[in-house]
């Protein structure tokens, strides 16, 4: 009788699921707010990006072209030094100036303790339509060196700290 609580628990998830109850969401997966609709139905959100896409973006990433080649200081991320990776149509965006950035684009910034320094970690921003609006619709995902996914989803972090660029579509540059 000791799988008796297991059995409770799943029968009570199957009844909730059942009724329209949504089942508990686990802590590491992001909450989606939902939109309000006009004809009473609530759209899906999209979805953000899977660990297995985020460890592609990582190891695609230094095929894109580099914003800066010598590394650079970053104070918000943790005044570490930073090379900064745009996808072509990101790159273009920014050089352009032509905001906002296109579905898809992504940029992804590695960061060294130093100069002369390994790669510590990884942080990357995906452009998807209807994840975010509020936000500009940016997923952002932290890995390590190795490319192992630390955080992913809306990171309050980033979040809050790209609000400051959001005449430019949340994307900071080298000015």
């Amino acid at each position: 009788m000791k799988f008796m609580p297991q059995l409770v628990l799943s029968a009570l998830l199957s009844v909730l699921t059942a009724c329209g109850t949504p089942s508990p969401t686990p802590s590491s997966t992001p909450s989606t707010p939902s939109t309000p609709s006009t004809n009473n139905v609530t759209p899906t959100p999209a979805a953000g990006m899977s660990d297995a896409e985020i460890q592609t973006l990582f190891q695609n990433y230094k095929n894109f072209p580099a914003l800066n080649q010598a590394l650079r200081r970053s104070g918000p991320h943790g005044n570490v030094m930073v090379r900064t990776h745009l996808d072509t149509a990101a790159m273009a965006t920014l050089n352009n100036k032509s905001y906002p950035y296109a579905n898809g684009a992504e940029i992804v910034k590695q960061s060294h303790r130093t100069a002369d320094g390994p790669i510590e970690t990884v942080y990357m921003m995906k452009k998807i339509a209807g994840y975010d609006p509020d936000n500009g619709d940016w997923f952002y995902a932290r890995t390590n060196a190795e490319g192992t996914v630390a955080d992913r989803g809306r990171i309050q972090m980033c979040i809050s700290c790209h609000k400051g660029a959001s005449n430019k579509d949340y994307v900071y540059g080298f000015e």
